[in-house]
């Protein structure tokens, strides 16, 4: 079967998971919460609920991202526990909306996790380990095979268990500041690395970049930037221009590694 493994820190898999892989984790899961939770309050199910889903998934989930079919299998199962009528077998009404209860407290719902949400937010961790080019074996692995000259984008490369990572990038991305250093992680125009994105500062001035997936690195490394940019600029982006360059010239260029929080 495909089961996670790690070597040397790697997150590695035998073969790309079958859902036939999955089975055994849905049927102790299916077996813990339906055997006991016919004699419990709502109170007491939804304690179970958290325990149960909290733990017995999350091996799998550090490592894979969950088929959509796990998941839906998982939320049914989760579900007939929680409306279950007490001291039956039988599924009572749906009070409240699932999307609900898998809200948090402070937002008004019952704080059961969000099966999906927390499957991605456990993954970014290894693009939080990526990104800030951790002293790990499987890391340079991955920069040393892929990104010696570039960054990871659009384009899809490795294993199918890197490849699922990369789908998430967005998502990362979107949640995370760089603080940058020698800027090799860091995309000039899309990345969060000055409070916004330069592309939201400087929206006319990227308009004419010739690439739009340049690195700071490179950024900082030109003798003349305006080379990186069609030409004539717009009177707008001509005074965006000089502001980009005033900053570039004032940045502190450095061996350091970007980090990103």
């Amino acid at each position: 079967g495909a089961l996670p493994h790690t070597y040397l820190g790697l997150p590695l898999c035998i073969s790309k998971p079958r859902i036939e892989d999955f089975v055994p984790m849905l049927t102790r899961i299916e077996n813990r919460l339906l055997s006991c939770s016919t004699m419990l309050s709502s109170g007491d199910k939804l304690t179970l609920l958290k325990s149960v889903f909290s733990s017995m998934p999350t091996f799998f989930m550090c490592t894979l991202m969950l088929p959509k079919s796990v998941v839906k299998q998982i939320n049914i199962y989760l579900k007939q526990c929680f409306w279950r009528k007490y001291g039956t077998q039988d599924s009572g009404p749906a009070l409240i909306s699932w999307k609900k209860v898998c809200t948090p407290k402070k937002l008004g719902g019952l704080g059961v996790l969000d099966i999906t949400t927390h499957n991605q937010s456990l993954l970014m961790k290894h693009l939080h380990k990526f990104m800030n080019k951790e002293d790990t074996p499987w890391v340079n692995v991955i920069w040393e095979s892929y990104y010696q000259d570039s960054v990871p984008g659009d384009r899809m490369v490795g294993s199918f268990w890197w490849k699922a990572l990369l789908k998430l990038l967005p998502t990362f991305k979107t949640h995370a500041k760089c603080k940058a250093f020698k800027g090799d992680t860091t995309l000039f125009w899309s990345d969060n690395w000055t409070g916004q994105t330069m592309q939201n500062r400087f929206p006319e001035l990227h308009s004419f970049a010739i690439d739009k997936n340049t690195t700071l690195e490179n950024m900082q490394s030109q003798d003349d930037i305006s080379l990186l940019f069609h030409r004539p600029l717009s009177e707008q982006a001509f005074s965006q221009f000089n502001m980009v360059q005033d900053m570039l010239s004032s940045k502190t260029v450095s061996e350091d590694k970007d980090q990103w929080h």
